[in-house]
């Protein structure tokens, strides 16, 4: 792909995608020329790119450059215009805790919440299901500890927990290393790794080039309210200042 400097509303659709893919299974996620705004406000134009199953896209601009909009149209959270075509099974992680921590729910009851669109009423939630996905980001021992009794990085390994117990085809998260201790840092870049590894598409908005370079094939780097798709090691090297 020919690279973008500056990025400009023409971007070259890119596809991030591993070589280890097959090329039989159809993208998770695809946009073309993708206007993305509030009301009447447009913040994002022209945006174009195609993530494959276990391949990741990292997000980096800086604050208010849109990444965030983008994560909130593939959701259906803001208006959007032109092509965008996703999968139904899509994991989020918020870039703000959206539990208050005084709310009086275990962590348990939390990862459960992410069971509740895809569980009918009648149906009682899968146990099981749950201390999997706690057990994935080792908190299953604090399974019936109260959400805002924990320390802010195991929240929010609560939170990815809640993402990843419906084993979705697609990851979106937005700003999750932020303020992250080692050991939760160190836990998420695991999960990311083996839920790439079982064919998921991850999404990733971040300020961590070094998470980017390890664990993304393409980066779309947002300036001006357009977005320009480069191979990882490419956009840090020339086009992220």
């Amino acid at each position: 792909m020919t690279p973008m400097t500056p990025p400009t509303p023409a971007s070259t659709p890119a596809t991030s995608a591993p070589a280890a893919t097959p090329a039989t299974k159809p993208p998770v996620l695809v946009t073309e020329n993708l206007d993305l705004g509030y009301d009447a406000t447009t913040i994002l134009e022209n945006i174009n790119l195609t993530v494959a199953p276990g391949a990741a896209l990292a997000l980096i601009g800086a604050n208010g450059s849109g990444k965030s909009t983008l994560l909130k149209g593939i959701l259906g959270m803001c208006r959007t215009t032109g092509v965008l075509r996703c999968v139904n099974n899509i994991g989020y992680v918020p870039q703000h805790q959206d539990i208050d921590p005084s709310f009086p729910v275990t962590a348990q009851g939390v990862v459960a919440m992410g069971l509740s669109a895809t569980t009918p009423w009648w149906r009682r939630v899968d146990s099981n299901k749950i201390s999997s996905a706690l057990a994935r980001v080792n908190l299953e021992q604090k399974a019936t500890e109260r959400f805002g009794s924990l320390s802010g990085g195991q929240r929010q390994r609560v939170l990815i927990a809640r993402a990843i117990v419906t084993n979705p085809a697609l990851m979106l998260l937005d700003e999750p290393f932020n303020g992250l201790d080692t050991t939760s840092r160190d836990v998420l870049v695991r999960v990311l790794t083996e839920l790439k590894q079982q064919g998921t598409g991850v999404v990733v908005s971040t300020h961590d080039y070094s998470l980017a370079e390890q664990l993304c094939e393409q980066t779309a780097v947002f300036a001006d309210g357009h977005v320009a798709i480069y191979d990882t090691a490419d956009a840090l090297l020339h086009h992220v200042r």
